[in-house]
């Protein structure tokens, strides 16, 4: 009976870990992205597109169309229009 206890709170402190986990990887996702933004809209383009990269780097599938519309839009803007393409092109594939 012991070691029945024993695997429901192991499976449960694991468990607890690993929703921590994800959640601690969302957010800080959430941060850079929004401190990205910030840098964008101070026309630090050049340092908002690192941090863009580094958050399409590690975003899930379903925000990386969203990532790297912005980091075209940061291209643009310092009229580096052949990088600008190349996000383009990888936000609609």
């Amino acid at each position: 009976m012991f070691r029945d206890f024993y695997h429901i709170i192991k499976g449960f402190f694991f468990f607890l870990i690993l929703s921590i986990s994800a959640n601690s990887a969302s957010q800080n996702l959430t941060e850079v992205i929004g401190f990205a933004n910030k840098l964008a809209e101070n026309r630090n383009f050049s340092s908002a597109i690192q941090e863009y990269r580094r958050a399409y780097f590690f975003a899930p599938e379903s925000d990386k169309f969203t990532i790297a519309n912005k980091i075209a839009d940061c291209y643009i803007s310092i009229n580096n229009l052949n990088a600008a393409k190349a996000f383009c092109a990888s936000a609609i594939l």
